[in-house]
C-alpha cells in the first residue's frame, strides 16, 4: 500500500520574520501546530513530519514536536533538499506533500486533489503555482519520494537547488512531467496573498483567527473576508514574493483546471 507522507519544514531562522514557527497564535496553538493540524485534514496523508535541523536554535522545534506528539526529523540547516530525504527515510513515505511551515493557508481538498492526479497520472510532479491562479500561499507540491531521492543523490545540484527542495524540477519542465492545476473561477485570485514572510502577515492571520476562527482558513472564507473586509488585507498587498515556481517563468508543463471544491 503507498504511504503518503507531508513534510514541514520548519525552523526557526526565517530571516524577514526570526522564530515565526512558533510564534504564538490567538487559538492557543502554534503556527507550526496549525500547518501541520492543516495537513492531517487531508484524507490520502498518512502521517505529517516536521524536518527541522541539528542548529541549536532549532532545539526549540524539536522539543516543540516532542510535546505536541508531532513527528520530527533533524537534518542539516541549509541542505533542506537532503534533510527532506533523510526525513521521509525515517517516515518510510512512497509519496511525499512537500510543505513549508509558513503554510497556514493549505487547503487539504487541494492537496487530496493533487494527489489524486499524480497517483491517477504518469505525472512526475503535480503542483497548483507553475502559473499563479490560486491565491498566492494556496498552494500544494506532490510527487514520489524516490524522485526526490534520486536528485539528492546528485552532485551537479546548485546551493539553490538544495535550499528549494523542489526547484530542481520546477526549472526543468523539458526533462520531468509536471502537472499544474489551475484555479476554477470561484477560486481564481492571484493578486491574494496568503502566506507568512513578514509580521504584516502575521497579523492577518491572526486577525482571520480573531475574527472567524479556524473555519476562516477555508477558501471559500478567506475570499468572503478579502471581499467584505479589504481593510484586512490591504497591509500585505504591497509585499514581495521571491520563492515561488510561477516566478521563473517556466514553460514546457502541462496545466488541467481543478476540479474539486471545499465540501
Amino acid at each position: 500500500m503507498t504511504r503518503i507522507i507531508a513534510t514541514v519544514e520548519a525552523r526557526m531562522g526565517s530571516t524577514r520574520l526570526p522564530g515565526k514557527t512558533l510564534m504564538a497564535l490567538p487559538t492557543g496553538e502554534t503556527l507550526l501546530d496549525l500547518v501541520v493540524a492543516r495537513l492531517r485534514q487531508v484524507p490520502s496523508v498518512a502521517e505529517v513530519w516536521v524536518a527541522t535541523s541539528l542548529s541549536a536554535k532549532d532545539d526549540r522545534v524539536a522539543a516543540h514536536c516532542r510535546r505536541a506528539g508531532i513527528a520530527c526529523h533533524r537534518g542539516d540547516e541549509e541542505d533542506v533538499l537532503d534533510r527532506v530525504c533523510a526525513t521521509l527515510k525515517a517516515a518510510a513515505g512512497d509519496l511525499v506533500v512537500q510543505a513549508g511551515g509558513d503554510g497556514p493557508y493549505v487547503q487539504p481538498f487541494l492537496i487530496e486533489e493533487l494527489l489524486q492526479r499524480l497517483q491517477a497520472g504518469s505525472w512526475d510532479y503535480v503542483c497548483n503555482d507553475m502559473r499563479l491562479t490560486y491565491p498566492l500561499g494556496v498552494y500544494g507540491h506532490v510527487l514520489p519520494a524516490g524522485l526526490l531521492h534520486d536528485l539528492n543523490a546528485r552532485r551537479d545540484l546548485s546551493a539553490a537547488d538544495r535550499v528549494d527542495v523542489v526547484r530542481a524540477i520546477f526549472e526543468h519542465p523539458e526533462t520531468y512531467r509536471i502537472l499544474s492545476l489551475t484555479a476554477p473561477e470561484a477560486y481564481r485570485h492571484p493578486d491574494l496573498r496568503l502566506t507568512i514572510d513578514h509580521s504584516e502577515d502575521m497579523a492577518l492571520l491572526n486577525r482571520i483567527l480573531t475574527k472567524l476562527g479556524h473555519p476562516g482558513l477555508e477558501l471559500e472564507a478567506l475570499l468572503a473576508a478579502a471581499s467584505a473586509h479589504p481593510d484586512w488585507f490591504a497591509p500585505v498587498r504591497a509585499l514581495v514574493q521571491v520563492s515561488s515556481a510561477h516566478l521563473f517563468g517556466a514553460a514546457g508543463f502541462e496545466e488541467a483546471p481543478g476540479g474539486l471544491r471545499h465540501g
